[in-house]
């Protein structure tokens, strides 16, 4: 995930793949939110709930995603 931000957000993005319909959406991390992160959030497409965690690699000084089902 890279940490392209945006002027009102504090924010690093990047796809993510929602676990029931298998559409691709943007995902985000609170880049002040710390190294590790979960949260739900609701696919883009299906609208169906997702746990999204954000974990920040200190190697590539990046965020990785990772989306699971809620149930």
């Amino acid at each position: 995930m890279s940490q392209d931000t945006n002027d009102e957000e504090d924010l690093a993005r990047a796809p993510a793949r929602c676990p029931h319909c298998g559409e691709v959406w943007d995902g985000a991390a609170d880049i002040s939110g710390g190294e590790h992160q979960t949260y739900e959030e609701d696919c883009a497409v299906c609208c169906r709930p997702c746990s999204v965690t954000a974990t920040f690699d200190s190697d590539r000084g990046e965020f990785d995603l990772v989306v699971t089902s809620e149930s």
